[in-house]
């Protein structure tokens, strides 16, 4: 089992890691530069925080998207976790003992033994998790809230949260039912990652989308062409594996010294067969084999004129551009390799638009057309246009058909 605990400097976080003392011990700190996806289970104790773990978002479900078990322990104030609605203290979470369901995880455990937090309301508490439905229920309140859930519905890999029931820290006070609990707990682990192996052991069917906290960035991720990508926030784009992914999206206006500091990575990538999509102005020299420019058609756009005078080859991406005429324009022009199909181009200086180029065993798609942007704005006018790149896109490559 290749488990991971979020350290979060807490003393019951030192108690935890000497407990699951195969685990790997990583400060939440250094989560950003942590491939994740190379273990199978995460660990997030009691009062980590949950302001970095809200930012850590995107990290942690690619982590679950991937199969992962991920173990969440306390108030899960800020909603980080995929599915779960933290609601804090309620009476029924002091006043009554807690619902023992029949579950594995707690089998032979009386409801006495599990109320903790009891009578002194306002003085003890850490709430419970609105569970979602179809969540399999191990210790509720008397009303069905969650203190002790399995989520395997929210995402492609299994959630276990414990709020008022927090093991780790009574582990750390010396609970021998808290230890006992966990030593059931890390025995069912091995039982679930059996369960979801094979999810694990292959690549991901989702493409990794570079994520600069832009607005259309979020909107394009959480719109309905959102379902193909993961969010990979900039900072944590050094630590992902590459390989893991069909393809990697670069889309407007994203952290371009980020991108420059993985410029080598991102080229390898694609020489051993890799995909990249890219529709950003490459101010800094990270798109492997090109050259950005702000020349040509940008200067008109302005007046609106910038991509009337482009000519279009007959390619099934070009074809799936509405016509070229506002609102659609252009930033800048690309210069790039002399073997590149050029898709749209500037017929008077030859720097392309839009272009693909092969970069080794792999593929580039680049363009100055920013359809992603204008998708993530809410415009319709770009969708068939998109689709038909992230069909491209998902469509291995000669590299990965040999392999």
């Amino acid at each position: 089992m290749r488990g991971l605990v979020v350290h979060g400097g807490g003393a019951s976080h030192d108690a935890l890691a000497e407990f699951l003392a195969g685990f790997a011990a990583v400060p939440l700190a250094a989560l950003p530069a942590t491939d994740l996806e190379a273990f199978d289970v995460v660990v997030v104790p009691r009062s980590c925080d949950a302001e970095a773990l809200w930012v850590r978002r995107h990290q942690l479900a690619r982590f679950l998207d991937r199969g992962g078990v991920l173990v969440a322990f306390g108030e899960i104030w800020t909603n980080w976790l995929p599915g779960a609605r933290w609601e804090p203290e309620a009476p029924e979470d002091m006043r009554e003992p807690p619902v023992v369901h029949a579950h594995p995880l707690v089998a032979g455990i009386a409801p006495g033994e599990l109320w903790w937090h009891r009578e002194h309301e306002r003085w003890c508490s850490h709430g419970h998790v609105a569970a979602p439905v179809g969540a399999e229920l191990v210790v509720t309140n008397a009303l069905g809230a969650g203190w002790y859930y399995v989520d395997r519905v929210s995402t492609r890999g299994t959630i276990v949260v414990a709020s008022n029931l927090d093991l780790d820290t009574h582990l750390f006070h010396g609970s021998e039912i808290a230890r006992r609990l966990l030593e059931r707990l890390v025995a069912w682990l091995a039982d679930e990652l059996a369960r979801t192996a094979a999810l694990r052991a292959r690549p991901s069917d989702r493409i990794a989308y570079v994520y600069s906290g832009v607005h259309f960035q979020r909107g394009f991720v959480e719109g309905e062409l959102g379902a193909a990508f993961v969010v990979v926030p900039a900072a944590e784009l050094a630590a992902l594996d590459l390989d893991d992914y069909p393809a990697l999206w670069v889309p407007r206006e994203s952290d371009q010294q980020a991108l420059a500091a993985s410029a080598e990575r991102i080229a390898a990538y694609v020489r051993r067969g890799g995909t990249l999509v890219a529709f950003e102005e490459a101010a800094r020299p990270w798109l492997p084999g090109a050259r950005w420019e702000r020349a040509g058609v940008a200067r008109h756009h302005a007046e609106g004129r910038e991509v009337l005078a482009l000519a279009r080859a007959d390619h099934p991406l070009a074809r799936a551009l509405p016509a070229l005429e506002r609102p659609w324009h252009a930033h800048g022009l690309l210069a790039v390799p002399e073997e590149a199909e050029r898709l749209v181009w500037d017929p008077a200086t030859e720097r392309a638009a839009l272009a693909v180029w092969r970069h080794g065993a792999g593929r580039v798609l680049a363009g100055t057309i920013d359809a992603d942007a204008h998708a993530g704005y809410g415009s319709d006018l770009p969708r068939a246009f998109i689709e038909a790149v992230i069909a491209w896109a998902r469509t291995p490559t000669a590299a990965e058909v040999a392999v």
